[in-house]
């Protein structure tokens, strides 16, 4: 009977050696380097201190663009579900600049970028999963990547930490 168990136990080791040695050797998937898609989301916020419940609807259309390293997302939000008042913020993260810009309504905030573009492969540590619906390889609007003119240019934010500097640096030495 012991020997039995060995033989078993050997056996099922064996098979999930196998299947681990063909699952690492298969290649990851891989979305195309440039796509756009919708994700849907709902959420449930609970405020202890105040003890009230909201729900929210998002409603996000993403685009991807690995050969420009860029993405885009356009999100609305309904703020509550019974108001029906909505927000929209678009995101712009340029990976080559370093940027990325949000843009809620007429303000526009620029900020740097720190993590790197992900590559649109599934990575072996894979542990979080987004559903994208009506996916569309290739970019079906270029015009999410256009930054609006009231952002802030590259000078007017060298201006901006200038100005910035100084009056710290006044209040500093005062």
């Amino acid at each position: 009977m012991l020997n039995m168990t060995y033989k078993l136990s050997a056996l099922v080791v064996c098979v999930v050696f196998s299947f681990f040695g063909l699952a690492s050797s298969q290649k990851n998937c891989c979305a195309p380097k440039q796509w756009t898609g919708i994700i849907i989301q709902r959420i449930g916020r609970y405020d202890r201190t105040h003890d009230s419940a909201s729900l929210n609807d998002a409603f996000t259309r993403f685009t991807y663009d690995s050969i420009n390293m860029k993405t885009a997302a356009i999100t609305e939000i309904n703020k509550n579900i019974s108001t029906q008042a909505m927000v929209k913020e678009r995101t712009i993260r340029d990976y080559k600049q370093k940027r990325k810009w949000v843009i809620v309504d007429n303000n526009c905030s620029v900020n740097p970028l720190t993590e790197a573009l992900q590559a649109p492969c599934i990575p072996d540590y894979f542990l979080k999963m987004n559903i994208y619906e009506n996916v569309t390889s290739g970019i079906s609007d270029p015009m999410v990547f256009h930054i609006p003119n009231f952002c802030p240019s590259k000078n007017e934010e060298v201006n901006m930490i200038r100005n910035t500097l100084l009056y710290f640096q006044n209040i500093l030495s005062a």
